[in-house]
């Protein structure tokens, strides 16, 4: 997998931009050492930790005492990126001199010769936006990454460039070992640094396999409750701040367009728990029957999906 991560950063249009690619093996596999031998013109800095550190914060913070750089791409070896992955992050985040960092729409799929099973993060991150239109581009300020993060997880860690220095500051909050919180606290966090930009066109490719610490937890039976956890210390942070959650969602439904077909898509991309934990609170989705799911997923894909995402998804359902 590490052969297919490297090969994707190889391709890439921007590759210019990259000074250095810090590898860090945490398995114990020498194996992948030789591997990176295998890409001499990439600027690569091989790391063996031994002992290996478990997955988690310690294990972050000690990848990041190991770099010196003004910004940081993060790839985990069973992701790959798109040939333009760099070049979209550097151009939002030249266009958006006070955002700390970027982010874009994944694809799921089961590996390079299989299937895709999901676009990720499209809905949620549209919805939470205050941009009503199909764009490139969201800009989204702590309020609007709330309201994303709350509803699911949006986000994924292999698709992020951030400024190196906030992004050290904002790490503490995954230090309690939710495997959630990566990819719902920290971007939160960084909002409240400044603008994270959230680019709509798929730039990273999500291998969906057992080994996931995703997949592992929901296999364990463990996955409801860690998500159960970061959503209360969100709700918590909507406190701190004084964000009115209720009035935010209010803004938001106001915007889009399908008024009552965005209440239902909400609750489809909703667990059980955070429409609990929203209704408490007097935010109201609208119930999906099973019937609905199927007409519910054509309208997300016909009406909210930027064109330049539904060609891809349509390119990659021909391919496959």
């Amino acid at each position: 997998m590490l052969r297919t991560a490297l090969r994707s950063v190889a391709a890439q249009s921007a590759l210019v931009a990259v000074a250095e690619i810090v590898v860090i093996e945490n398995l114990g596999n020498r194996e992948s050492e030789s591997v990176c031998r295998e890409f001499p013109n990439l600027p690569i800095r091989y790391i063996f930790r031994d002992p290996p550190m478990p997955p988690g914060y310690e294990a972050l913070r000690d990848a990041l005492s190991r770099v010196n750089c003004q910004w940081l791409a993060l790839l985990f070896d069973d992701d790959w990126w798109m040939e333009r992955h760099l070049e979209h992050a550097i151009e939002s985040l030249t266009r958006h001199s006070n955002a700390v960092a970027s982010y874009a729409v994944c694809l799921w799929t089961t590996g390079e010769e299989g299937y895709l099973t999901d676009v990720f993060g499209s809905f949620l991150i549209w919805f939470g936006s205050l941009n009503p239109t199909k764009a490139h581009r969201w800009v989204l300020d702590l309020s609007d990454l709330l309201i994303t993060n709350i509803i699911s997880s949006a986000f994924h860690f292999s698709s992020m460039v951030v400024k190196t220095d906030v992004f050290k500051k904002c790490i503490a909050c995954i230090a309690n070992g939710n495997p959630y919180d990566v990819d719902r606290l920290i971007p939160v966090e960084l909002g409240r640094h400044g603008k994270v930009v959230c680019d709509s066109r798929p730039q990273l490719y999500v291998r969906n396999h057992g080994g996931r610490e995703a997949i592992r937890i929901v296999d364990s039976g463990e996955a409801e409750y860690w998500f159960q956890t970061s959503t209360k210390q969100l709700l918590a942070l909507a406190d701190e701040m004084n964000i009115d959650l209720k009035h935010e969602f209010e803004i938001r439904i106001r915007l889009k367009p399908l008024k009552g077909d965005v209440l239902r898509i909400l609750q489809m991309h909703t667990p059980s728990s955070t429409y609990n934990a929203l209704k408490e609170r007097d935010i109201q989705l609208l119930p999906v029957t099973s019937p609905d799911r199927l007409s519910l997923a054509k309208t997300i894909y016909r009406e909210l999906m930027p064109p330049v995402l539904r060609k891809t998804v349509l390119r990659l359902r021909r391919k496959n």
